[in-house]
């Protein structure tokens, strides 16, 4: 055979998963353009952990840092340091992360179709794994979702690591061996469900090599003790977290382990099938008897359907103890919540194996449709006819994967895709009084949570959010009511319980809001919000050092955090502790050196440090960057009068009343230095202008006695001819 067509052979097949790769991200390129979704919120968006690369120590030990809210504690660093390099490479918007998501989906394809070509040893078969990889619409939830990539980078280092333990085994360099550790340890550190990859690593093993048990089993036992040391890690990052989101009667041990077979099937069916795919499939909250019967059937069923695949052919009966065991981990999720059962992302990592079993069915159908045609012009119409049928595969794939891609687009149409396929779905229900609610239509965002609620009565969030209605409504007995029905069904939902704080510093009782903190801090002393209320309520009864140490808490906690800081300085500032103030302004000018609040209030701290010239500077700074702001000047002006510089102490007044000529402190400070310089009559009219603005607050009596006294006697010295007075 010529060099030249050996070179052709091998190039080929590479030739066709570029075109796949290159339709795939053809079908997916407007995924740029979307906007943060669902969970990419708190994930993504509004999670401080991303912020910074130096967070690295915190995303190995913090339950934290997957998500910027507590309630969703998990332990995925891998993951949280995909997104960080997002954010440190593209910046805050979206675009990024999406792009990334894409390139994450089209690497797998290629370990995809290097692995089944491996499985297989057939172009074909591997060819048609790789394009139902990165076709299939049931992925592109994987694709589209950001959260999802949990899902998608978790399979990437999952194939990866099979791919590279292949190496391993088949030359003598053990670097190969030590990469594949690599990417499993990698895999459990994106997503737990890679727990399940010494079973991976075993149905791999039998599929491809056979041969004896106890090799397999040999090979497979580092994989057994790198998952068991994770799991350790994970537990004790973990420990104690984790809570049921809905309840109510009939969550028992057989609903759950109904539900837990209904997501096996589901996940089969719809990848069999990939019909009404959505966000949300509006599962009901409990199974009825006659779903029950069908579930055990189709259980049974699909036992029996696997052990007869495994009779007819070994490899693919491995391929299906692939999908099995890949979905296993999935049950889970029955027995914590009863929502969100179903996603289609979560499947990802066993569609893989589904693929490659289709892909090897496909090819061997194909060859044996061929060989049944005879010769002649029937083998080539028959050619032209499983062209014509891959070119309409491929085809419908796009459209439905385009469809789905528009879906979404943002958080308005991915909801009115689930009501106008599942109407009866609680979590668009809620999501869409979520979006009145934001809109600003109470009425409208009522109905949606009350409709969530005669779906589900145990929904605790749909509970909570009501309460925010009638929170803004100023309904703060039906708010309180059902802010504690939320916590009844949930007792640690920090949301919940900070907004029944909230409430009750509306209503003035003060001490069950401090109450209602204080409880969510014994159950989570890392809540940071709470912190920051109850630091708040510290500071309105004038206990500063107390607020002082909260806000320090909070930074503890969340060191980005500007406004806890500022607060911190603010309340340091009250405290007369000059010089802690001036350390915290100075350390938020480090970060934001066009800050005015902080330049303004580190010229305070320095003034109270008697520090003039250091506080002139930073109010002069402070000017520069708000000039239409009377503030800084009035300040320079006190600090001129402290020196005796009476005369540039009128000229900062003057140039604060330029700015407002209803700075009544300017006034009374004008009028004060303008007495002093023995300039009686315009120091009249600024107590006088002081008088017609100062407001009627009880905090400036003294003010208004002192100028209209000042009045009187600068009165009755121009009486006297100008003669000098006594003022006391």
């Amino acid at each position: 055979m010529p060099l030249a067509w050996q070179e052709g052979r091998r190039v080929a097949p590479w030739l066709a998963v570029g075109a796949i790769l290159l339709v795939a991200a053809v079908t997916y390129r407007n995924v740029t353009t979307h906007a943060f979704v669902l969970d990419d919120t708190h994930t993504v968006k509004y999670n401080p952990a991303l912020r910074s690369l130096t967070r690295a120590p915190q995303w190995l030990t913090s339950p934290y840092s997957s998500s910027g809210m507590r309630e969703f504690a998990n332990y995925r660093p891998v993951l949280v340091a995909s997104y960080a390099l997002d954010q440190a490479l593209w910046g805050d918007g979206p675009a990024g992360y999406h792009a990334t998501n894409l390139a994450i989906h089209l690497g797998v394809v290629i370990l995809g179709f290097v692995l089944a070509r491996r499985l297989w040893r057939d172009d074909a078969a591997a060819l048609c794994a790789a394009g139902l990889i990165a076709l299939h619409p049931i992925n592109a939830e994987a694709v589209n979702y950001l959260t999802a990539r949990s899902s998608s980078l978790m399979t990437g280092f999952v194939l990866a690591a099979i791919w590279a333990s292949e190496r391993g085994a088949a030359g003598s360099e053990r670097l190969w061996s030590v990469a594949a550790y690599g990417f499993g340890l990698a895999a459990l550190g994106t997503k737990e469900v890679a727990v399940v990859l010494p079973v991976l690593i075993i149905a791999w093993d039998r599929a491809v090599h056979g041969g004896s048990w106890a090799v397999t089993v040999r090979r497979s036992v580092p994989w057994f003790l790198l998952v068991g040391g994770f799991l350790a890690v994970r537990t004790w990052v973990l420990w104690g977290h984790g809570d049921s989101a809905i309840s109510g009667p009939g969550v028992t041990l057989k609903q759950n382990l109904l539900f837990a077979i209904k997501i096996y099937l589901a996940s089969l069916g719809y990848w069999l099938w990939p019909a009404g795919l959505a966000v949300d499939h509006a599962w009901p909250v409990l199974i009825g008897v006659r779903e029950g019967m069908w579930l055990v059937a189709g259980a049974a069923g699909a036992v029996a359907a696997t052990a007869a695949v495994f009779w007819m052919h070994r490899r693919m009966g491995w391929c299906l103890v692939w999908f099995w065991a890949a979905i296993a981990p999935a049950g889970a999720l029955a027995f914590i919540s009863r929502l969100t059962l179903y996603q289609e992302s979560r499947g990802y990592l066993s569609g893989i194996a589904l693929a490659w079993l289709m892909g090897g069915v496909l090819a061997a159908s194909g060859r044996r449709w061929l060989a049944s045609r005879g010769g002649g012009w029937r083998v080539e119409a028959a050619r032209a006819v499983a062209v014509i049928a891959v070119l309409v595969g491929t085809a419908s794939a796009v459209r439905a994967d385009t469809a789905r891609t528009e879906v979404w687009t943002n958080t308005v149409t991915l909801w009115d895709d689930v009501l106008s396929k599942y109407p009866e779905s609680i979590m668009a229900h809620n999501a869409k009084g979520l979006q009145s609610l934001e809109a600003g239509q109470l009425d409208a965002a009522r109905d949606w949570f009350e409709g969530a609620l005669r779906l589900a009565p145990g929904f605790s969030e749909a509970h909570k959010n009501i309460g925010v209605v009638f929170s803004q409504l100023g309904d703060w007995d039906r708010a309180a009511a059902a802010f504690e029905f939320a916590l009844k069904i949930n007792p640690h939902y920090a949301e919940a319980r900070i907004d029944l704080g909230k409430v009750y510093e509306h209503v003035g009782r003060p001490d069950l809001a401090l109450d209602a903190y204080d409880r969510l801090l014994r159950d989570d002393p890392g809540e940071p919000a709470a912190w920051e209320r109850t630091a708040a309520l510290f500071e309105q009864r004038g206990d500063l050092d107390g607020a002082a140490a909260r806000y320090r808490r909070v930074l503890e906690i969340n060191p980005d955090d500007r406004e806890a800081r500022m607060s911190l300085g603010t309340v340091l500032l009250g405290a007369g502790r000059w010089a802690e103030a001036r350390g915290v302004f100075e350390a938020v000018l480090g970060d934001e050196p066009e800050s005015y609040a902080a330049r303004f209030n580190l010229g305070a701290a320095l003034d109270g440090l008697g520090a003039w010239n250091e506080a002139i500077d930073a109010y002069q700074r402070a000017a520069a960057l708000r000039p239409s702001d009377p503030d800084p000047y009035f300040r320079m002006g006190v600090i001129w009068s402290k020196q005796g510089r009476l005369a540039d102490a009128v000229a900062g007044y003057q140039r604060a009343l330029d700015r407002d000529r209803r700075h009544f402190s300017s006034h009374m400070n004008m009028a004060v230095a303008l007495e002093r310089l023995g300039r009686v009559q315009p120091a009249m009219d600024h107590y006088r202008d002081f008088l017609e603005t100062v407001p009627p607050d009880s905090q400036y009596l003294s003010w208004r006695t002192q100028a209209q006294r000042a009045l009187v006697l600068l009165a009755q010295r121009e009486a006297r001819g100008g003669a000098p007075g006594t003022r006391r």
